[in-house]
């Protein structure tokens, strides 16, 4: 059987900064669910293309609305004012991989951590991203400024939970509050365009989140 593959794609800054700047594209094929079951090295040796030097996982935390009218809603959290990266915008729960844990455990993990939420459900998940971090250093060896890249992959997938997310309670040292939201709500949301495409695509593509994996 051969095992599965993710191609990889990125997208270089055409001035290069400073400080560290991200561009993002999505990757196809989607990471599938038969990913959950790898620890973060073994998704990492079969990203296909230029060497990941990080893989972290994020979650797009479904629910149906109280109200009957409303469409499904997904949880967003809003980064601390102090973040050095974009600061006040919502994101997605997420986050790192811890040593020897695999997909499954970090994305349970997080969406635990941030929101206080218990994962009883994964579905398919609603894309894959590489980032690209750029910046210019010092040579330790002739001392002149070099250009580098370091690249990453998110894998985002679309879970669902236990209870109706009423008591979701998000962790201060990283998020300022935690709001559920539809797709009519999230046009005076402030988020980034890449973001806001995968929430787009996550509530668009699992209107009725009741199958789990």
């Amino acid at each position: 059987m051969v095992e599965p593959r993710l191609s990889f794609s990125s997208r270089g800054p055409q001035r290069i900064p400073r400080f560290r700047r991200y561009t993002v594209t999505p990757n196809t094929p989607r990471a599938g669910i038969e990913f959950l079951d790898l620890t973060g090295i073994e998704v990492q040796k079969r990203c296909a293309g230029p060497p990941v030097h990080k893989i972290t996982v994020g979650a797009a935390v479904l629910r149906h609305s109280h109200d009957s009218q409303r469409d499904t809603q997904i949880l967003l959290l809003k980064r601390n004012s102090h973040e050095k990266y974009y600061p006040n915008v919502f994101e997605m729960p997420g986050g790192k991989f811890n040593t020897g844990e695999n997909l499954r455990a970090a994305l349970t993990r997080e969406v635990n951590e941030e929101s206080g939420l218990v994962v009883s459900g994964i579905l398919t998940p609603p894309a894959t991203l590489s980032y690209t971090a750029t910046k210019t250093a010092k040579s330790p060896m002739t001392g002149d400024e070099e250009v580098i890249h370091r690249y990453a992959q998110q894998f985002s997938y679309v879970v669902t939970i236990e209870g109706d997310g009423s008591e979701s309670r998000v962790r201060q040292a990283e998020h300022s509050k935690g709001s559920w939201f539809g797709v009519s709500d999230l046009s005076n949301i402030p988020m980034t365009g890449e973001m806001r495409n995968l929430v787009v695509q996550a509530l668009s593509e699992n209107k009725d989140c009741t199958h789990n994996a």
